[in-house]
């Protein structure tokens, strides 16, 4: 549909903004504003939906206008029900979370315009969403070695622990596609991302309650009956399917 909020970049901030993102003059260019700081972006590098209707995730590398550097955008269509997923990041770093990522701005696209509000499958009010991170990493197939590869795992583990013990924060969809590899020079670290359907104890208004998950890496107890409740055992038996399913598909 025809999206309002989208402008094309044009001027000395889009010849900034094709530099930094390697982009040829012919290819389109386009900004949006998050909380009054303005970032370019071309084509999403995600984005790939198998059913007609769902919620629109895209994310794309886009260039920070104020600081002049690349950073991640992601734009989806959130369930109104729900906090925000940019909340609950904000939870997690004020409990010390590792390897998460690094917020810099989050909102609702216009309230008031009604193309930015929509009515999902079984009912659900969706409202047009977008965050912005620091980071910008590597689909974890994209390890060098095997000691790469459990590197990331473990840091990726590591803030799975953080948040469920200091923050009473669980996950509930560890999956091959929300452990992010992030390298800088010679070194990698993992970060656990998509904490947009995590269960907030101590703050039901922030989380999600009905089930998620990601088919291949479910428990098998959950998989025998998909009612259960969600607990961090489950989780945890999800981190060793990631592991071997990537072993499986991308290992020596």
């Amino acid at each position: 549909g025809h999206d309002t909020s989208i402008e094309r970049a044009e001027g000395g901030n889009a010849i900034e903004a094709r530099k930094a993102l390697g982009l040829e003059n012919e290819v389109d260019l386009f900004q949006v504003t998050v909380e009054n700081e303005r970032f370019a972006f071309a084509q999403p590098f995600t984005g790939f939906h198998s059913r007609p209707v769902s919620r629109g995730t895209y994310c794309y590398r886009a260039y920070w206008a104020r600081e002049k550097k690349v950073v991640l955008l992601k734009d989806t269509w959130r369930k109104e029900e729900y906090g925000k997923e940019g909340d609950v990041y904000k939870i997690l770093r004020s409990k010390q979370v590792r390897n998460i990522l690094t917020i810099v701005c989050h909102q609702d696209v216009d309230d008031q315009n009604p193309l930015q509000l929509a009515e999902g499958a079984e009912g659900w009010k969706l409202k047009h969403y977008r965050i912005v991170f620091e980071e910008v990493g590597e689909r974890l197939n994209q390890f060098r070695s095997s000691w790469e590869l459990v590197k990331v795992m473990s840091d990726a583990f590591t803030a799975h622990r953080d948040a469920f013990e200091n923050a009473g924060v669980l996950h509930r969809d560890v999956s091959f596609g929300n452990i992010l590899l992030i390298r800088s020079g010679d070194e990698v670290h993992g970060m656990l991302i998509d904490w947009e359907f995590a269960e907030v104890k101590y703050c039901p208004e922030k989380g999600a309650t009905e089930r998620t998950g990601t088919f291949p890496f479910l428990s098998l107890r959950l998989l025998n009956d998909y009612r259960r409740p969600q607990l961090v055992s489950d989780d945890i038996q999800s981190f060793l399917y990631v592991l071997v399913w990537i072993t499986l598909h991308h290992g020596p």
